[in-house]
């Protein structure tokens, strides 16, 4: 009797459960990119995300773009195609096409766990801060592509077609093709950095309003606020004829970068430019705006009355400090910060400023300025008025100069 011939070609259908789990993993995935996909593209607030919050340092630095694209956008497509297959790839069982669509899952696979290596050691190794909706997102695709390889290898296909052994190298490619796919996004970032700050309008005003006639008022927020030049914390000239406004907090990480950014461009620009310092802190202890203080701002208002005291004392000090200050990577403890503080202007003289009530009226009229922002939805930290513009966030040395370059030469 004839020996029946094998096909080439087999089916096997993995367990319903299996293939419900992965594609739930998706839908979740799936769910958080198109949320993330969504915030930034409208610049809309994150639930639970405050300003120098671990989420806000994560998607706000330069890794969470793609040659100026959110990544959750292409994270979102990757998804969707991996969704798509599981459905095509089990439709097209026993054709040849199902050999296809098995290659593109092994292939979205690879990129999702290769992606989710990549993002995790960035947030780990480089900004040391975690996003808890990119952990999500990343953990449930991860979940999901290993479940999908460990199918597809045991030749269970998830619900979908498996193959015989001569369209293993299908395999094999769909896994380079990821991998060349991670590359692809890896060298990309590498290459490209994106801007990492927002530019908004706001009105600013030069004037004399509030003061008395002699003393020199910037006023902003369409006279909202006035500052008087001689009695708020300056880097500079009163006499410059440009002045800019700075908001920051010693707590903050953005603010800590910008910092000697701006120093530098001042000294360079000392004939022209002074920059107004108004320290903001981000805690719910001195800010309303803040309802819950993260752990890292804990003592920020703490941090902003010392500043603001040590330029009460003595106005020459106050730059010298914030240098000593931003100098290490974290902020220091606040009995360190008060005692440099007090020797660099004197026990006496520190004592006084910081009981003087120009500190606390100062405190409350820097957050009031941060406020208006807030309440417009421009919550991100540090802030920065050039001319008309106000600039949310980190801007670099390049931007920095151009920003001011309007404003000089405009």
């Amino acid at each position: 009797m004839a020996k029946k011939k094998h096909s080439s070609t087999r089916t096997s259908v993995a367990s319903p459960t299996i293939l419900v789990v992965i594609r739930l993993l998706l839908f979740g995935a799936a769910g958080v990119a198109s949320y993330l996909a969504w915030t930034s593209l409208t610049q809309s607030p994150i639930a639970g995300c405050g300003p120098d919050s671990d989420c806000s340092r994560v998607l706000g630095s330069r890794w969470a773009f793609w040659f100026g694209l959110p990544v959750s956008l292409f994270a979102l497509g990757t998804y969707g195609a991996m969704l798509v297959g599981t459905w095509r790839v089990n439709a097209a069982a026993g054709s040849a096409g199902a050999a296809r669509w098995r290659q593109g899952l092994v292939a979205g696979a690879a990129m999702i766990l290769g992606a989710a290596i990549w993002f995790f050691a960035l947030q780990w190794f480089v900004l040391k801060s975690f996003c808890p909706y990119c952990l999500v997102a990343h953990g449930l695709g991860a979940v999901a592509s290993g479940l999908t390889l460990f199918v597809l290898a045991r030749g269970q296909g998830a619900g979908v077609a498996s193959v015989s052994a001569p369209e293993h190298p299908r395999s094999l490619a769909g896994v380079i093709a990821g991998v060349a796919g991670v590359m692809v996004l890896v060298a990309g970032q590498l290459v490209h950095q994106p801007r990492t700050f927002a530019v908004q309008p706001v009105e600013v005003v030069e004037g004399t309003k509030a003061p008395p006639p002699a003393r020199r008022v910037h006023s902003i927020y369409n006279g909202q606020f006035n500052l008087d030049v001689q009695d708020v914390p300056l880097l500079g000239s009163v006499s410059a004829p440009h002045l800019l406004v700075s908001l920051f907090d010693y707590t903050c990480h953005h603010c800590r970068l910008m910092h000697p950014r701006l120093k530098f461009v001042q000294q360079n620009l000392s004939n022209d430019v002074a920059v107004i310092s108004l320290p903001m802190p981000l805690a719910s202890e001195c800010n309303p705006t803040v309802t819950r203080t993260h752990y890292k701002h804990a003592n920020a208002c703490d941090y902003a009355r010392i500043g603001l005291a040590v330029w009460r004392a003595r106005s020459d000090a106050f730059e010298p400090y914030n240098e000593w200050f931003f100098e290490p990577e974290t902020p220091v403890p606040v009995e360190t910060a008060r005692n440099y503080a007090r020797g660099l202007v004197g026990t006496n003289a520190f004592d006084q400023a910081l009981a003087d009530p120009w500190v606390e009226a100062r405190l409350k009229e820097d957050v009031a300025i941060y406020e208006a922002a807030y309440r417009a939805g421009r919550g991100n930290m540090p802030q920065l008025i050039i001319g008309t513009n106000l600039y949310l966030g980190t801007l670099s040395m390049d931007e920095l100069g151009r920003a001011l370059s309007e404003l000089l030469w405009r």
